[in-house]
């Protein structure tokens, strides 16, 4: 039946190497042989050089961290020096977190190797109960309420230097709530998120102080969140110790404090690589094609335009003009300006002005400065009289003599910037009595803003084709770096409304939004690719397999118009070496003592016996279990089955996590 198996590969993956190549199976046996001799060489070479933890340590880990080992090929013909030329750290940042009854992080306990020698030389703890996370900072209010919150941002010093400094500018984004008084159980149901936050902002601080420390992995375990990295501004010396050199940040440093020059610099790449057929880009362009996960993005582009006074106010007809009177100052005139050039015996004449408004938030004040006529006259804006003259009489329409046998010239100093607030066509007119001769004009003047700064936000959404298919589902969003969606369910946390500087030209203005960029994960259903010929194909040669001793015959199915046709194919077989149905490995144990310190103490105060044992599983190596000093075998070498007993230790760690998990008195499930 082995040998069955074995072939029933073979033929499958050789058919599907003809579908490829279109090559008819023949003789290549010894073509084989070589291939599996070649093979079986190389793999020999890489386990004699990585199969074990000695042998990893002294052909990798050793010359990597030290300039006293070189680093060698595998066929040991080539040696040249493999140190890191950065230094690095197991562990350069740690945090610990505790909730405490209310639901604030009662305890925020921060480590770090700031040099980067696998000692942790700084530590600082928060001196306040954490009622709030944000990306940047913390907020601390009243335990188990939101009263009396003050702000906290994340500060380092140019050697990394951790600490909270209070926000007195609304600096802090990103934020959410995570005590009682906004939801029960929030850290306990969301502890990976806020771990994540908390240190993604410390590091954001470090980072912003000094530009060379890297991230190269996180881990997160329970209530602590570890990042390792390394230092790229400084070099080891001789000894493999960091330089006491002045530390240099690399080139990419400079995307820190310009983050917008990133996507050009990704866009020129792209073009550079986007005709060699050979680079990386043009090989990962076009894979994944098939994939169900899919990313996007929503945020909010800020433009600001610096304005002149040109584009304010703009004249579009009818009897008036757009005058500017200096920096600052616009005059509307209204009507003809003039004297006696109407008559009549108590006749009312109108002349009509339009005039569009651009930017009415430019505009601080609007006032009619000056009114000429004889005998009366109204000024009308936006389809309402704003001001009349002398009187409120208006003859014929009301009564009072239709002469007054006076020219008029006058400062009303009337106030009319209510109809300047809106944003349009404004239809504004001036209404004039004459008995004998007479005119009628009037300025309007408009007062500018010392800044001609216009802001506009546009939404950018990306999301909007993922969105609209009814085949996506929702499964991850991030609001500001706040999860508010994940595992395709809301996580009840929201950030906070948070404001923004924004500089573009000589302008710049302070927005403060609900939020600015939204990061989606939909997951969505894969294309259908139809393989029901290639099925038929398979099918007929694999289920017509037939091997005696020296040679195998199968039979084939050829697409050919009109239907199948069916040809006999065979090719000679090449000895294969028998192979076991598993990788065989031992399982061993060796005795330790428990020496754990945690902040509530010890391990002997918790313990009755602190002698234990780690069990361990080793890979066999040529049919011998590979223990180490002071193991002792429990299963030799065969096909282990530990399914059952690794469910039962799971079952039992659950079921104590949920007697030890308690913060506020409510059991939790882990």
């Amino acid at each position: 039946m082995r040998s069955k198996r074995w072939w029933t590969g073979i033929v499958a993956a050789s058919f599907a190497l003809a579908l490829q190549t279109g090559v008819a199976c023949g003789d290549e046996a010894e073509s084989m042989a070589e291939g599996r001799g070649s093979g079986q060489a190389a793999g020999q070479m890489i386990r004699s050089k990585f199969g074990s933890k000695d042998l990893l340590r002294q052909n990798i880990l050793n010359p990597a961290t030290s300039s006293g080992t070189p680093l060698r090929t595998l066929d040991d013909d080539t040696a040249f020096p493999g140190q890191m030329l950065f230094p690095s750290s197991k562990k350069f940042l740690e945090a610990f977190m505790q909730p405490g009854p209310t639901g604030d992080l009662a305890t925020v306990i921060i480590g770090a190797d700031l040099d980067f020698d696998g000692t942790t030389d700084y530590s600082y703890q928060v001196p306040f109960p954490v009622s709030g996370v944000c990306g940047n900072g913390v907020i601390s209010c009243t335990p188990g309420t939101w009263s009396d919150c003050r702000r906290y941002i994340w500060q380092a010093d140019p050697e990394g230097r951790i600490c909270l400094q209070e926000d007195f500018y609304n600096r802090t984004g990103g934020c959410y709530c995570i005590n009682s008084d906004c939801g029960s159980n929030l850290v306990w149901s969301n502890a990976k998120v806020v771990l994540q936050d908390l240190g993604g902002g410390i590091v954001g601080a470090m980072q912003q102080a000094n530009s060379g420390f890297t991230v190269s992995d996180v881990n997160v375990e329970d209530t602590t969140i570890a990042y390792y990295g390394q230092d790229t501004t400084r070099t080891t010396g001789p000894d493999g110790t960091p330089s006491a050199a002045s530390p240099v940040p690399p080139a990419q440093a400079a995307y820190l404090s310009a983050p917008l020059e990133i996507r050009d610099a990704a866009q020129n790449t792209v073009a550079a690589q986007s005709g060699d057929a050979k680079s990386l880009y043009s090989l990962v362009s076009g894979m994944g094609t098939g994939q169900q996960r899919n990313q996007c993005e929503i945020h909010k582009q800020v433009v600001i335009e610096e304005k002149t006074i040109h584009d304010v106010i703009t004249p579009l007809g009818g009897t008036g003009s757009v005058q500017y009177c200096g920096p600052g100052c616009i005059d509307v005139v209204l009507g003809r300006i003039g004297d006696n050039y109407w008559s009549g015996n108590c006749t009312i004449f109108e002349r009509d002005f339009r005039f569009y408004i651009h930017f009415p938030e430019l505009i601080k004040s609007a006032t009619i400065i000056r009114a000429k006529w004889d005998d009366y006259m109204q000024v009308w804006i936006g389809g309402e009289k704003a001001w009349s003259g002398p009187n409120d009489n208006f003859p014929p329409e009301t009564g009072g003599a239709c002469e007054l046998n006076t020219n008029w010239n006058r400062n009303p100093n009337k106030d009319v910037t209510g109809y300047f607030r809106k944003h349009g066509e404004v239809q504004a007119k001036i209404r004039v009595s004459v008995t004998d001769k007479g005119e009628g004009f009037a300025f309007i003047r408009v007062r500018l803003k010392d800044n001609l700064c216009v802001s506009s936000i546009t939404i950018l959404d990306g999301c909007d084709a993922l969105a609209s298919r009814s085949d996506c589902t929702l499964q991850e969003e991030k609001v500001d770096g706040v999860y508010t969606y994940r595992n395709a369910n809301p996580t009840s946390l929201a950030p906070l409304p948070s404001m923004r500087s924004i500089h573009q030209g000589n302008c710049s203005e302070d927005l403060l939004q609900d939020w600015w960029g939204k990061q989606r994960v939909y997951l969505c259903d894969a294309p259908a690719y139809d393989f029901s010929d290639a099925k038929t194909r398979f099918g007929q040669v694999v289920g017509s397999l037939h091997e005696d001793g020296t040679s195998a015959c199968y039979q084939d199915a050829l697409k050919v118009p009109g239907g199948w046709a069916s040809t006999s194919e065979s090719f000679d077989r090449m000895s294969l070496p028998v192979h076991d149905e598993c990788e065989k490995a031992c399982k061993t144990r060796k005795p330790r003592l428990d020496s754990q310190v945690v902040l509530a103490g010890h391990s002997e105060q918790f313990q009755t016996d602190t002698a234990s044992y780690d069990i361990v599983y080793h890979t066999c190596v040529d049919g011998r279990c590979p223990v180490e000093p002071g193991e002792e075998i429990l299963k030799d070498c065969q096909c282990l089955n530990e399914f059952a007993e690794a469910a039962s230790i799971i079952q039992m760690l659950r079921l104590a996590g949920q007697d030890t998990i308690c913060s506020d008195g409510i059991p939790k499930t882990p």
